[in-house]
This record gives C-alpha cells, sequence and structure tokens, in this order.
C-alpha cells in the first residue's frame, strides 16, 4: 500500500478491553494506526481496569499491540497524581501530582521519575502524554489549579523542570508530549464539559515553542480552547490558521489533538467535523479515546471519510504525507530500541 492507502496512521485510538480487540486489529490491517492511548478507568462503566490491572498484564497488552505491522505509538496519560493511569495500588512506581512534584529537591524529582519513566519504557510504551507546561496562573482553574496539574506559575520553575524530566526521559527513550497548547492555566472553565476561551500569554507561548522541540519525542498536545484573535470559528485543536502559525515555529514537531471526544469541542462539532478541519489543518494524529463515547466502529468510516477528502487534491495529499512521514519517524525511533 501507498502512504495516503494508510490513512488509519491519522488516528490515535482507545479501546475497551484488557487485551487486543478484534475491531481494532481490524482497523490497524486494513488501514494502518497511528497510536493508540490507554486508560485505567472506564467512564461508562465506572469501572477500574479498562485497558490496565497490573504490570505484568500491561506488559503482555503493549507486546500484542507491538505485533501489529502497523506499528502503533502506545500512549498514556502519566502526569501523575489525580491523572495517572499506572496507580501504585496496582503494582506501579509511585508519582506525585505536579504541585507536589515542584516542592521537592531536584534528587528526589530525580529518583522518582528514573523509576517511573523506565518501568513505562520497559512495559513497552512509546509516549507518556505528558508533561503538563501550562503556566498555573489561576489556581482556581477546575481542570489545572484545582487539581495540582500545572507544577508553578513561575517560568523558571517550570523550564527547571522540563530540563529535568526531558532529560531522564532522553536517556531511557521515552516519549515525551508537552500539553495544553497555547496554555490553559489561566481559563476558567474546564474543556471536558464546556467550550473554553482562551488569553494568549507570551511567555507561554515561548515555553511551547522552545520545548514541543527539544523534548524526547518533540511532541505536541493542542488544547480545544479557543483563542479569538487566531480563529473565531474553531478551537485551536483543529484550527488551520492556527496549526499554519504554529508550523512555522515547530515544524517537524509532531501534532496531536486533545481527546476529540470532549464536549468543550463535541458540543459544537460533529466528529466528522473535527476530523475534517484537523486534517486541513496539518494536524498530523487525532486522538479518540473512546472512552467518553463508544465511537469504535465509527473509526471504519472516519477513514472512508478522509479519502474521499484527499480525492482530487493535491495540496492536502502533500499535507497528509507530511503528517504521516513525522509520524513514521518516530515509529522508527521508538520500535528501533
Amino acid at each position: 500500500m501507498s502512504g495516503l492507502d494508510r490513512l488509519g496512521e491519522l488516528f490515535v485510538l482507545g479501546f475497551r478491553g484488557l487485551t487486543l480487540p478484534a475491531w481494532l486489529r481490524e482497523f490497524a490491517d486494513a488501514h494502518g494506526l497511528g497510536g493508540v492511548v490507554l486508560f485505567d478507568y472506564d467512564v461508562a462503566t465506572h469501572t477500574r481496569a479498562r485497558n490496565i490491572s497490573d504490570p505484568r498484564q500491561l506488559q503482555q497488552l503493549c507486546s500484542e499491540l507491538a505485533s501489529l505491522a502497523a506499528r502503533p505509538l502506545i500512549c498514556v496519560d502519566q502526569e501523575g497524581g489525580r491523572v495517572r493511569r499506572l496507580r501504585e495500588e496496582c503494582g506501579f512506581q509511585p508519582y506525585p501530582a505536579a504541585a507536589e512534584f515542584n516542592a521537592w529537591s531536584d534528587r528526589e524529582k530525580l529518583s522518582c521519575t528514573q523509576r517511573s519513566f523506565a518501568e513505562m519504557q520497559a512495559l513497552g510504551l512509546h509516549y507518556n502524554l505528558a508533561p503538563v507546561i501550562d503556566i498555573n496562573s489561576n489556581p482556581d482553574n477546575p481542570d489545572i489549579g484545582r487539581q495540582q496539574r500545572a507544577w508553578s506559575a513561575c517560568v523558571q520553575e517550570i523550564e527547571h523542570n522540563i530540563q529535568l524530566v526531558g532529560q531522564v526521559a532522553r536517556a531511557v527513550n521515552l516519549g515525551l508530549c508537552a500539553k495544553h497548547f497555547p496554555g490553559i492555566g489561566g481559563s476558567t472553565v474546564n474543556s471536558h464539559d464546556e467550550v473554553m476561551d482562551l488569553t494568549l500569554n507570551d511567555a507561554q507561548l515561548e515555553l511551547f515553542y522552545r520545548w514541543a522541540r527539544d523534548l524526547h519525542g518533540e511532541a505536541l498536545l493542542l488544547s480545544h480552547g479557543y483563542v479569538r484573535q487566531w480563529d473565531t470559528a474553531r478551537p485551536v485543536s483543529i484550527s488551520p490558521p492556527v496549526v499554519a502559525r504554529l508550523r512555522t515555529r515547530c515544524p517537524a514537531v509532531l501534532l496531536i489533538t486533545d481527546d476529540l471526544q470532549m464536549q468543550g469541542v463535541r458540543q459544537r462539532f460533529s466528529a466528522e467535523d473535527v476530523i475534517a478541519n484537523a486534517v486541513q489543518a496539518g494536524v498530523d494524529l487525532l486522538l479518540f479515546g473512546n472512552n467518553l463515547l463508544q465511537e469504535e466502529e465509527c473509526s471504519f468510516q472516519w477513514v472512508d471519510g478522509v479519502r474521499a477528502m484527499l480525492e482530487d487534491n493535491v495540496q492536502l495529499q502533500a499535507r497528509v504525507s507530511a503528517s504521516l512521514a513525522r509520524t513514521a519517524t518516530r515509529k522508527d525511533r521508538f520500535y528501533s530500541s
């Protein structure tokens, strides 16, 4: 198959089960697969062990996923604290919330990060969808400040922590993904539930521009926030003018959407609309966690929709080819180790 025949490479998909489900294998074999995202908690059933029960099971699942010809990037959110899919009560290494981590000594930070990142790499994970490098400019932010997901309100402290976790990730060959561009620490609502408007902060933008290029894995997660001076109609995650602007600063960075099932984006756009806008923008990986909504079977139709978009559109074909190449570069890196 040619690269443009494998349009499943544009998607990072979630799934239910402790083993590889048949539908996902079928999708990957037919269309390729950019990546998968693993969760410990299942939103629909309100139970744990959605994909992760203990280290041995997770290692087996990662091995099964890695055996697919598509070589999906295996991703997990292990920020620490509230947002951690690998929990110590299940036998995994502990990792604290960002605000707690920031108060530790460098020795404590390095020791904890080395144990956690080495474990993740040994289990077969390729990307930790972290760190959060949002400036904690609103401590009452319901999704960031109140949850202790941000390191600090101080840019210098944030950079110090980025350097520290970055050197550990590079040493063990674990990819990191900085989030949530262009910075949601000052927002007043949670984009899981509501439409979120953002105010730009030059210091925050520079953090993303610099560290998205320098962190191991060179990846950046796009938020669902609206920046009205950039695009009045679409959130950052699916905005062609925003992505075009970002590409001037970070041409080789892997751009990943936040979960495209979150209500902050799905209140206004259907799945087909978010896919069309994101692909036209040149986003590299479209993330559908299939946890907030169960849309597994729709993924086959989504690929057909992208293929129809590309027909006779040479410019868009070139943009998609560039996205596929950026993803392939990461696969080569993490599957060669």
